[in-house]
């Protein structure tokens, strides 16, 4: 299943984000060795097996518990994923409704969310671009 990961760090503590660099999120998943690194809004393309073993780890069980970081499921309507979308992303029209949303509410990128307005039919998805789009103009960030 391909997901996003988004991640609002506004909801932590603020000591927590005064030692992430950029607003970044950081961990180094033992197992494998590797370094899993989130930005603030949505993370596509993201190793789903390194996730897989991340979502065992402490600080990301109680990061996902407290809504700092949440798991969007980008299955399409009615068809095989073929591809996930990634930053640049044409279009979520075929992105369930509630993910497409979801994608939405933690989007920072106004490029990304026109492109998503105006490539998408449904009026709950317009609107919702819309909305955060006026939210971002106006430092609601």
């Amino acid at each position: 299943m391909p997901i996003a990961i988004a991640y609002t760090p506004e909801l932590a503590d603020p000591l927590l984000l005064a030692n992430a660099p950029g607003g970044a999120f950081s961990v180094v998943v033992p197992s494998e060795g590797k370094l899993l690194t989130l930005a603030p809004g949505n993370n596509f393309d993201i190793d789903e097996e390194l996730w897989q073993r991340a979502q065992d780890l402490p600080a990301v069980s109680d990061m996902l518990s407290s809504r700092l970081l949440e798991v969007i499921d980008l299955s399409l309507q009615g068809e095989k994923v073929t591809e996930t979308p990634a930053a640049g992303v044409a279009s979520i029209a075929n992105v369930e409704k509630r993910a497409a949303l979801r994608l939405i509410a933690h989007s920072r990128e106004e490029k990304q969310l026109q492109t998503w307005h105006d490539a998408d039919e449904r009026i709950e998805i317009r609107n919702a671009c819309k909305r955060r789009l006026a939210d971002l103009q106006e430092g609601k960030g």
